[in-house]
């Protein structure tokens, strides 16, 4: 793709942002779920006892008629997804006091864009585009008009056009492409963030630990943790590719005994319970697992937002439950 030959301006000051907030803090819904969480009344012991039915109205109910600064521990602080950080992002770089230099205006003009469980902003005056997902050097990237922007390392494209902003997946343009012509609002975009955590928590929280490579800016992710409720379970994975093969390790709790029609019983499966030192081995296992696979932030990545401390009373609600789990 051909570049301009002088750089665009705020593309400095946007590749600032991202990689801060990128870098800042794990790709995480947990500080989220424990939002909607307290937001909508629910205990620890009756999330886990039923994770998608307990939170699945506190959205749409209570959250969706909040406005962005309300909703400011999902957003403004260190954890979060790809919403959280285009959102910050936004805030921050029209905080600053940057006029662009041809009509005197401010510089930056941000829009949020949906496009299918991934949210983006890309700036109508400079072209500048904020995707957590993003493998480009800097991280921030200009992307101008009628122009695919190619990721190597996840093979997806981006184009904007008239305004349009078009998102294909698969490496393919003359394929599917998902389109999103209608700007949304920061409240809106963290809604729908809110709502996807809501419905997918039952499965899976997962958080992704993360870093910049100060050599490029490309961002970098490292170790892989994930809650999974509905299987009881705390997972471990050395990287995405681990967790694709499967090479993980887990805090297991045991689960319910089913019947020969496979229906569940109200007893649990004693080969799987475990003991007080068994729980121990576990955490310390996690602890060292963040040390080792967490990249160079790890320790703080976990410790930000307080996601530590809501894991200690998810992990003492299910002890109480389904008694003590199993490293496995």
């Amino acid at each position: 793709m051909s570049r301009p030959s002088t750089p665009v301006q705020g593309l400095a000051e946007a590749q600032r942002e991202w990689q801060a907030i990128f870098a800042g803090g794990p790709y995480t819904g947990l500080k989220m779920l424990e939002y909607i969480m307290t937001e909508g009344h629910v205990t620890h012991q009756a999330f886990l006892t039923d994770a998608k039915r307990s939170i699945a109205t506190v959205t749409t109910a209570i959250i969706s008629k909040q406005d962005i600064n309300k909703m400011a521990a999902t957003w403004v602080f260190k954890t979060g997804r790809c919403t959280s950080l285009a959102v910050k992002a936004v805030y921050d770089l029209s905080r600053l006091d940057l006029k662009h230099k041809t009509t005197k205006q401010p510089l930056f003009n941000f829009c949020i864009y949906d496009l299918g469980r991934h949210r983006i902003a890309r700036c109508r005056n400079t072209g500048i585009v904020i995707d957590s997902s993003s493998s480009m050097p800097g991280g921030a990237f200009d992307l101008q008009e009628g122009t695919w922007q190619r990721f190597e390392e996840t093979q997806a494209s981006w184009k904007f056009k008239n305004s349009e902003s078009k998102f294909e997946s698969q490496g393919d343009v003359h394929g599917r492409v998902k389109s999103s012509s209608t700007a949304i609002t920061p409240q809106a975009a963290m809604v729908q963030c809110l709502q996807e955590i809501a419905e997918s928590a039952a499965d899976s929280v997962p958080t992704l630990f993360r870093t910049v490579d100060r050599a490029t800016g490309v961002g970098l992710f490292h170790g892989l943790v994930v809650w999974a409720p509905r299987q009881r379970a705390i997972k471990m994975a050395k990287n995405t590719q681990d967790w694709k093969d499967k090479r993980i390790v887990t805090i297991q709790w045991a689960q319910q005994v089913r019947t020969k029609a496979g229906a569940p019983t109200a007893v649990l499966d004693n080969k799987m319970q475990g003991t007080e030192q068994d729980l121990k081995a576990g955490l310390t296992h996690l602890s060292q697992f963040i040390q080792a696979y967490g990249g160079p932030n790890g320790a703080a990545q976990w410790e930000a937002d307080g996601i530590d401390t809501f894991t200690l009373q998810l992990v003492q609600a299910a002890c109480d439950l389904w008694g003590f789990p199993k490293l496995i």
